[in-house]
């Protein structure tokens, strides 16, 4: 796969709505910083909380006004 940014990730994972996302799949936001598309990745681990790599490294809620307002999709990668 190479490496890619998170629109890059984006583009080649499949759509997953709320209700289906799991454990493992990406979660997509977008205008988190002075970029068109999508800006920022994280990893969805359930519950409502995901695995940033922000300032510092951690888990954030993803249901803080913050996320809400830049969230754009759940994705899952294929498989291998």
């Amino acid at each position: 796969m190479g490496r890619l940014g998170a629109q890059g990730l984006c583009d080649i994972c499949t759509p997953v709505s709320p209700a289906d996302v799991r454990p493992g799949d990406l979660v997509f936001f977008e205008h988190t910083y002075d970029t068109d598309g999508v800006s920022h990745v994280g990893i969805y681990v359930g519950n409502g909380m995901m695995l940033a790599a922000g300032d510092p490294i951690g888990y954030s809620n993803l249901n803080t006004s913050y996320w809400q307002s830049h969230f754009y999709t759940f994705g899952r990668l294929p498989n291998p």
